[in-house]
């Protein structure tokens, strides 16, 4: 996969990938091989052997997942993955492997309220997202908040939220209390540029989670519109920025 991914060899697709833990996925672009490489090479996620509860917004087809549960055996994974086809790999991942009594598929699409939406036809899987047009190049969805994922869900406390959802994360984590927030021990979010000039940026987003109570490993100041955000309910040796009030 490494040679493939750098370029040094060719990798025909369809493929059929298998980790060296056995887990197996079905490629069928390129961006398959990429979002592999970020979870399981470059390990951006920070999934803990300890970890019991975790939420996965936008699962794709399972990539995380599948880490997740090898990585914490005894979690439950709940999968958020709102577009049909890719729903359906997904589901595919899943059985293959056995792990549908670990891993539950939810097929919605995280919003600021619950109802109906629409996604974009992507020439990629990982690059759909939450549009307010509807025309022939989207797909409608249904689409849930937060706390009604939470509220599904059912569980005094989540371990890990980990979140890549193409610019909704503005509003999804902006619309949601802080008590649905510190429902969650650790939330790991890949930021977007803001979806419209006018929306909310990262830092209002950072902001808007530590007020919650929650540390951030990274300066919220540094960097472009695109990147990680780490937070933590319980400060660790690597919360560098603890609480950008502390550090105003």
């Amino acid at each position: 996969m490494v040679p493939a991914y750098l370029g040094l060899s060719g990798l025909e697709l369809p493929a059929r990938v298998s980790t060296r833990a056995g887990t197996a996925f079905q490629f069928e672009e390129f961006y398959d091989l990429e979002t592999m490489w970020q979870i399981y090479c470059r390990g951006v996620y920070d999934v803990r052997p300890s970890d019991r509860l975790i939420i996965d917004a936008g699962a794709n087809i399972g990539l995380f997942a599948g880490y997740a549960a090898t990585v914490a055996r005894q979690s439950i994974v709940h999968a958020v993955e709102p577009m049909p086809a890719t729903y359906e790999r997904l589901r595919r991942t899943v059985l293959e492997n056995g792990l549908e009594s670990r891993i539950h598929c939810h097929k919605y699409a995280l919003g600021s309220c619950s109802g109906e939406s629409a996604m974009t036809l992507a020439s990629a899987s990982q690059m759909a997202h939450v549009t307010a047009a509807s025309d022939k190049a989207t797909v409608p969805v249904r689409t849930m908040t937060l706390t009604e994922l939470v509220g599904k869900i059912g569980a005094p406390g989540i371990d890990l939220l980990k979140m890549d959802i193409e610019g909704s994360e503005y509003d999804v984590l902006l619309s949601a209390s802080a008590d649905t927030l510190r429902a969650f021990r650790r939330i790991t979010v890949e930021f977007h540029a803001p979806p419209t000039q006018t929306a909310s940026n990262k830092r209002d987003l950072a902001r808007h989670v530590t007020n919650a109570g929650f540390h951030l490993r990274e300066d919220p100041n540094a960097g472009g519109d695109y990147g990680m955000f780490h937070f933590a309910s319980v400060p660790t040796a690597t919360d560098e920025y603890a609480h950008p009030r502390r550090h105003a």
